[in-house]
C-alpha cells in the first residue's frame, strides 16, 4: 500500500533527463551568457526532474518549455488556435518530438521570410525570454524563483466562475508540487509562461483487494459542495500533502465509526 501511495504522488518528470541536457547544450554554444542570465542556466542544467516546491530548478524548466512551445507554433498555428492544440494531450509528445530534430521546420519563424531560425537560435531566445520574464514575475537571484511561488491550483466551485463570488465559492490558491509529465499530474490547459494548472486527480483511490478493509482514498477537496459544509475543503491539506484517509470500505466499518446518520423518510 505504501508503494502504491508514493507511485501516485510521484513528482518526477523523466522527460527532464533528456530535455535538460539537450536545451543546456545548445544554449551554452552562445557564449556571452553572464549574471542572472548565468545562473539561471547553472540551476536549469543541475535540474534533476523532482518538481519539489523548493525547487528554482523546476521554475526554470517548465517556463522554458511554455516559451519554447510558443515560439515553435504561434507562428504557424496563430495565438488562438494554439490554445485550442495546448489543451490536447499530444502537445508534449508533439514537443519532445520536434525537440529532438534539428532539422524539424517548425523551429523556422515563418514571420521572418528573409531568415531560416535554427533550433539553437529558437532556444536560446526562449531561454532569454524565461530568465527575462522570471526576474520580472519573481525578483531576486534565480535561486529564489521556487516552484512553490509559480505553480498554485485554485479549486473551482461551479459559482465560483463568477468573478465576484470567486472569492467566496473556490478555494486557494494553493502552491502544489507537480508538473507536465509526471504521474501526480496537475497541468494548466494553456500554452503559457504564466503557469496555472487546472487538470488533476480527480480522486486518489488505493483498493487492497484481499483486505478490502485497508482500502485508502483523499479528494482534491471533500465530499461536498456545499459552502457551508464541514465537508467543503476537509481534505484539501491531505491531498496537497500526498496523504490518504482510509475508507469505510464495508457496512461493519461504516456502522462503528459513523458520526453523522442521515435518515431519509419517504412520504
Amino acid at each position: 500500500m505504501d508503494d502504491m501511495k508514493k507511485i501516485q504522488t510521484d513528482v518526477h518528470s523523466f522527460s527532464a533527463r533528456s530535455i535538460v541536457p539537450l536545451i543546456s547544450l545548445e544554449i551554452e554554444e552562445d557564449k556571452n551568457w553572464s549574471g542572472v542570465f548565468k545562473e539561471a542556466l547553472d540551476i536549469y542544467r543541475k535540474f534533476d526532474g523532482e518538481n519539489t516546491l523548493d525547487s528554482s530548478g523546476a521554475t526554470i524548466f517548465h517556463t522554458l518549455n511554455q516559451f519554447v512551445m510558443l515560439n515553435l507554433w504561434v507562428d504557424e498555428f496563430g495565438e488562438s488556435n494554439l490554445q485550442i492544440f495546448g489543451q490536447t494531450a499530444e502537445r508534449w509528445n508533439a514537443y519532445k518530438s520536434i525537440l529532438a530534430n534539428p532539422k524539424s521546420d517548425f523551429w523556422d519563424d515563418i514571420t521572418t521570410p528573409d531568415l531560416k531560425e535554427t533550433r539553437r537560435e529558437i532556444l536560446i531566445r526562449s531561454f532569454a525570454q524565461t530568465v527575462r520574464y522570471l526576474a520580472k514575475e519573481h525578483g531576486g537571484s534565480p535561486s529564489t524563483w521556487k516552484w512553490k511561488d509559480a505553480h498554485k491550483i485554485t479549486f473551482e466551485h461551479p459559482m465560483g466562475k463568477i468573478p465576484v463570488l470567486d472569492s467566496i465559492f473556490n478555494q486557494g490558491p494553493f502552491s502544489v508540487a507537480s508538473g507536465e509529465s509526471v504521474i501526480n499530474l496537475m497541468n494548466q490547459k494553456e500554452i503559457n509562461p504564466k503557469i496555472r494548472p487546472r487538470v488533476g486527480p480527480s480522486k486518489r483511490r488505493i483498493i487492497d483487494l484481499i483486505n478490502p478493509e485497508n482500502s485508502w482514498s483523499v479528494l482534491p477537496t471533500g465530499n461536498s459542495g456545499n459552502l457551508g459544509s464541514p465537508f467543503y475543503g476537509d481534505q484539501i491539506e491531505l491531498f496537497l500533502n500526498g496523504e490518504h484517509r482510509k475508507i469505510r470500505f464495508t457496512q461493519s466499518q461504516i456502522e462503528k465509526d459513523s458520526k453523522y446518520i442521515l435518515n431519509m423518510i419517504p412520504k
